[in-house]
């Protein structure tokens, strides 16, 4: 006896090995279709926005946002919003932007996600940073000087070339 299963999965066997694929159009409709069209018709395209700021409350522009194991991704506006399609609302998105905290933040069906990022210190060994890399201080031969931030802040420049802290 023929049931409505068996003869799918007839059909499915003859139209192995070719690039095609059986899709349901009704209830007890179904076609077959090249596979390529399947596969992007269920590929559901979602879209998430939202606005980065830093913990003080300013925008951010340039942040860097992922969807996590893909190469789908965007950035922040001048005002710091973003809006990005992603795959799926289940996803999980990766914010990184220099000088602040990588976050991993899951999507969790949500189509609006504002992001607060938290500033990253480093600390470590003390390096100099020269024209063309970097040096250990105590590996460094030549004429040295050290600029803090405190002594940057005292003139504000748009160059430091043109400071007069020394």
């Amino acid at each position: 006896m023929l049931t409505e299963n068996s003869i799918l999965e007839g059909v499915q066997n003859i139209i192995r090995g070719y690039p095609l694929a059986l899709k349901q159009l009704d209830n007890r409709l179904f076609g077959i279709v090249r596979a390529d069209e399947s596969q992007k018709e269920s590929e559901a395209i979602e879209t998430v926005s939202g606005q980065v700021v830093d913990n003080e409350g300013e925008t951010l522009p340039g942040v860097n946002i992922l969807v996590m194991g893909t190469t789908t991704g965007t950035s922040s506006d001048a005002d710091g919003n973003w809006e990005l399609n992603v795959p799926s609302l289940q996803d999980t998105l990766v914010f990184s932007f220099v000088g602040f905290q990588r976050q991993e933040i899951p999507i969790n069906g949500r189509t609006q996600i504002d992001v607060t990022m938290q500033p990253q210190t480093y600390s470590g060994e003390e390096l100099v940073v020269v024209g063309y890399g970097t040096q250990r201080k105590e590996t460094l031969t030549g004429s040295v000087s050290s600029v803090g931030g405190n002594e940057l802040q005292k003139t504000p420049v748009t160059n430091t070339s043109n400071s007069t802290w020394w």
